[in-house]
This record gives structure tokens, sequence and C-alpha cells, in this order.
């Protein structure tokens, strides 16, 4: 019986999603960001291939020419690498810049931004070697394990294939000038990068789906735990009851104090009554102050013959205000004509005219 409360098969609420957020529990894969890097360098090297080249023959030029004619000098040494450092950094810094940025920007899109101190925080369960053993065979290891193994192959495989393709192409080279030589071979590179980028884009699709997936899983409650959720949420269900039961006696009691203000109580005559109050001057018609049954009734008619406000038996009408009408509510359009005749009864009792309502003028 206690298995069943230790099997994780409630999917995570937004709040268990919350929390493992904060603590860095999020899902990512970093087969994107390879795969989108790679990409980029295609690019990269596609469209400013040719100027890259031409700066490192310029640089290889000028090494190999002040070489040849400086003393060999520390100071000489160190004139020539920093001038050619200089010279090429200018360059593959934009290009460095680039491929960070599309790093971060690919970790952000799998996972969101993330800043959490918890993972920083020393953690003496992950020194337990029975841990780390069942780590080793979890369904995250085996994953990682296969995920390398068929990089490894994807890369082989692919590389194989390509330069297989062109090895009658390499061979009819030989002899060729150098820079003919690189040309090509730079070429054919490019090319080889593009098929292994397309290839780790179809892996980073599954290993994203895979963290996707392992990340969920890792995040789901047992039934306890969706109950302690919602005790420290919600509160207990004694607490929560006792809280309606004192928010209605609160409501009761502003009721209770409009009960004076009234125009007029429409009663069953024991069970329901109905509390009206009218002011032409401010209200289009008469509006419901006060409404309840058995004690409530009661105590609404206590208060009335308390206050001498008429008290008028309509049942009838009574029911129907008690189902239709909520405190606060005008009465609706189909009781008007009911209603005033109560009202001009109620003026003309105050006014001390004879006069008696008619409950034929309901329209039921």
């Amino acid at each position: 019986m206690d298995d069943d409360k230790e099997q994780k098969t409630i999917p995570a609420t937004p709040r268990r999603r919350q929390k493992a957020r904060e603590k860095g529990q999020v899902p990512r894969s970093t087969e994107v960001s390879s795969a989108l890097i790679l990409l980029v360098i295609f690019v990269l090297f596609l469209s400013f291939g040719n100027v890259l080249f031409e700066r490192f023959c310029n640089i290889y030029r000028y090494f190999l020419g002040e070489c040849g004619t400086l003393e060999v000098k520390s100071e000489n040494l160190i004139t020539v690498f920093a001038y050619s450092a200089g010279n090429l950094s200018k360059f593959l810094f934009p290009f460095l810049l680039t491929i960070a940025a599309v790093g971060l920007g690919s970790s952000l899109i799998s996972g969101g931004f993330v800043f959490s101190t918890s993972k920083l925080a020393p953690d003496l369960g992950k020194l337990n070697p029975i841990k780390g053993f069942k780590k080793l065979f979890s369904t995250q290891s085996f994953f990682t394990l296969g995920k390398s193994l068929l990089k490894l192959a994807i890369v082989g495989g692919i590389s194989y294939f390509t330069i297989k393709g062109l090895l009658p192409c390499f061979l009819s080279i030989v002899g060729s000038p150098a820079e003919s030589q690189a040309i090509l071979i730079g070429k054919h590179a490019l090319t080889l990068t593009l098929r292994v980028s397309l290839a780790f884009l179809a892996l980073a699709a599954l290993d994203f789906a895979f963290q996707r997936w392992d990340h969920e899983k890792s995040i789901r409650m047992t039934p306890q735990e969706l109950k302690e959720e919602r005790k420290e949420y919600e509160g207990a269900p004694e607490i929560k009851s006792r809280i309606r039961r004192k928010q209605i006696e609160l409501a009761r009691r502003r009721m209770m104090k409009e009960v004076p203000e009234a125009t007029v109580v429409i009663t069953n005559p024991t069970l329901l009554a109905i509390a009206l109050k009218y002011e032409p001057k401010k209200h289009r018609a008469p509006l419901v102050i006060a409404k309840g049954g058995g004690l409530i009734a009661e105590r609404i008619r206590k208060i009335a013959r308390k206050y001498d406000i008429p008290v008028v038996e309509n049942k009838p009408l009574a029911k129907l205000l008690f189902r239709l009408c909520n405190i606060g509510e005008e009465v609706p359009t189909r009781l008007y004509q009911a209603v005033a005749e109560i009202v001009a009864y109620v003026y003309k009792l105050k006014n001390k005219v004879n006069y008696q309502p008619t409950t034929n003028s309901l329209r039921l």
C-alpha cells in the first residue's frame, strides 16, 4: 500500500515546476548548442573563408620573411609573434564572439535563463557511493553512452564515405601548387562540416526530446506530495472550512446591519424572508438587501419588527425573490408589478391610508 504512494505518476503542478526551476532543474540539450555552433562555423567559413585564408597567407609570408632577416633574439621573436597574433586576433575575434553568442543563445532556447545558487551548495548525498553506482545504470547514463557512440559513428561514417569518394580528386592534385591544394582541401572540409552539422541537428532534436521527457519524469509527484503541496499553498481542509464559515458569518452580520434600512420585508411567512429597499430618487427598482431562510428569516423578521418595518406575507413572490435575486441586485423586471403593489401598499400604510395588496397582480 505504501508502494503506490512512492510511485511518481502524477504530472508536475506549476508550483512544482517553479521550484525545480529555482533549483536549476531545467531540460537542456548540449547537442543543440554543438549542432548550431557547427552550422555557424560552416556559414562563417563559407562567407569569409577567402579573407581568412588571405590573412593567414600574409602572416605566414611576414613570419618567414622576418625570420630569415632578423637576428635570433628573444626580443625579435616576441615582436614577430606579437605582430602575427595581433593581426590574426583582429579577424578571429568576431568569429569567436559570434560562436560564443550562438552557444549562449542555443542554451537559452533549450532551457531558458535560470539563475540558481542551489547547485553551489555542498551536497553530501553526492558522495554516497550507492547513489553514484545507481546513476551508472540509470536511463540518463545509458542514453548518454548511446549518444556518444552514435556521435562517433556519425562523424566516423560521414568522414569515411566523404574522404573515400574524394580520394581520386586528392590523388589528381599531387604535384600541383600548394595554394591550389589548400583551396581544394578547404572546400571539401566545408562539405564535410556541413554534412556532420546536419547529422548533428537530427541528433540534437532526438536529444532535446529525450531531455524534456526525462525532466518531466524526474519532477513527477506522488499522491502524498500533491496533498502536501495543496496543504502548503491552499491550507488544510479544516482551516479552509473554518475560514469559509467565518466569511459567511461576517457576510450575514453585514447583511443584518442593512435590514433596518429596508422599505419592506416579504415573507413566506415562516420559511423565507426577503428585505427590499427602495428610494425613488436613487434606485431604478427595489434592491434586495437581505434574504434568508429558517433562523436567518426569523432574525430578519425580528429586526423588522424592532424597527417598525412592514412585514408582508406573499408566498409566491417570496419564493421567486429568494430564487432569482442575489443580495445587492435589483428586482427582475418580471416581478416589477407585484413588488410595486406591495411598495405602494407600504407607502399608503405609512400615510395611514387603508389599502390592501392583491396577490392576483403577480405575473407568475
